[in-house]
């Protein structure tokens, strides 16, 4: 287990005195609409990294397969998130979401994903960029043109900056197929 403390000054060229960015951030599946996942006191059956935040600074945990939130700088119900460190096997949206939610976990919020992206080579996150991932659990929107369908957001094609929305369902019956990873 790799364990590190990281300034949110270091990893958002913020002045020290900034207070962290996440505090004020509306979350799409916390309570009260307010920022407020915590960190999980489990073990996971693939590869991951904690984040969480504390005190004005990111800290993080890199963890392997099999490992516990137990120990390391990150502990459990501390504010911040889990994310697997490599994508999983391509899938439609509805698949990914089944798949994360039988592990107990979930789609990143687009946040999570986009933070984690930036910061990948330091959390041991690998191929966020090359390939789009589903992402965004609950912000799903209607797309007119073309064809008309339902899309849920998707990052990483080119950069953590790529978003895009990717149909979910559409009056053609397709639905895409992208890699993806789950997040707690």
């Amino acid at each position: 287990m790799l364990r590190t403390t990281i300034a949110i000054a270091a990893l958002l060229a913020l002045p020290a005195s900034a207070q962290s960015p996440l505090d004020a951030l509306q979350s799409q599946t916390a309570n009260a609409g307010l920022y407020a996942n915590r960190i999980p006191d489990r073990t996971f059956s693939r590869a991951f990294t904690e984040v969480c935040i504390t005190g004005g600074g990111v800290l993080f945990d890199q963890n392997e397969a099999g490992e516990s939130t137990q120990g390391g700088a990150c502990r459990p119900l501390m504010k911040g998130w889990v994310i697997e460190r490599d994508q999983r096997e391509a899938a439609t949206w509805t698949e990914a979401r089944v798949a994360c939610t039988i592990d107990d976990m979930r789609l990143p919020e687009a946040m999570e994903w986009q933070y984690s992206c930036f910061n990948a080579d330091t959390f041991g996150l690998l191929n966020m960029i090359g390939e789009w991932e589903w992402a965004g659990n609950t912000t799903i929107g209607y797309e007119p043109n073309p064809t008309r369908g339902i899309g849920a957001n998707m990052f990483g094609s080119g950069a953590c900056e790529d978003g895009t929305r990717g149909f979910v369902g559409r009056e053609d019956e397709f639905a895409r197929v992208e890699q993806f990873r789950c997040v707690r």
